[in-house]
């Protein structure tokens, strides 16, 4: 998330796997599967963490989509309040939750949006992990054509990548209804005190569901 790149590869419409390499870098490194159709946004963004700004304490949760919308917000949720991309814009709102802080905030397609999370002292921290689609253009553009991918790394590299499940017959669907739902509930993240982040103090519980409705407090 630290430099901005961009690379231009001509292809047909159809299905590809996209990895991206670099030693001094941890990163999605590989997309899987990524459909390119004409009712599809033909990009794809891949957030990148350069490794000498990996804290053995810290977890940057990333995300990165297409060209468009111009704008996606990436938000973590606790029963403390919310942080979202957007909030780095309004510096004069105190930070609601302790030990979380937005890194980069990139609005103009692509992104990346990256939130860090650092380890807490004392009693588990967790988080409702979720995407929102408010594009300041009123672009309709859904979630089940921009591609987005969120990424979980830390000091040791990337430690989770989600994206959305397409269900069967979504290209029918896109055609057939108003393109999409506002919010994209990635998972649910649990991040407890040790020594190092890794699986011992990391617990994610994938939703991957499309809503209408941001998540509530229900669950914490």
């Amino acid at each position: 998330y630290t430099v901005d790149q961009e690379f231009a590869l001509f292809l047909n419409y159809g299905r590809y796997t996209v990895e991206a390499v670099d030693e001094s870098w941890w990163g999605p490194v590989i997309a899987e599967n990524i459909t390119f159709l004409p009712n599809t946004q033909p990009s794809l963004g891949l957030s990148m963490v350069e490794k000498r700004d990996c804290d053995a304490k810290v977890c940057y949760v990333s995300l990165s989509w297409s060209g468009a919308p111009m704008d996606l917000d990436l938000c973590i949720r606790s029963v403390d309040g919310i942080i979202s991309s957007s909030t780095a814009r309004d510096v004069s709102k105190p930070n609601p939750i302790k030990c979380v802080k937005v890194e980069s905030a990139i609005s103009e397609g692509f992104g990346p949006k990256t939130i860090s999370i650092t380890q807490p002292i004392g009693n588990p921290l967790k988080f409702k992990v979720y995407v929102l689609n408010k594009d300041a253009k009123a672009e309709t553009i859904s979630f089940l054509q921009c591609n987005p991918i969120v990424s979980m790394c830390i000091y040791t590299g990337v430690w989770a990548k989600f994206q959305v499940k397409k269900p069967e017959g979504w290209e029918k669907q896109l055609e057939e209804s108003d393109r999409g739902q506002l919010c994209w509930h990635v998972c649910d993240l649990q991040v407890e005190q040790d020594a190092k982040m890794g699986d011992a103090c990391l617990k994610t519980l994938e939703i991957n569901k499309l809503m209408m409705i941001e998540p509530g407090n229900d669950g914490f």
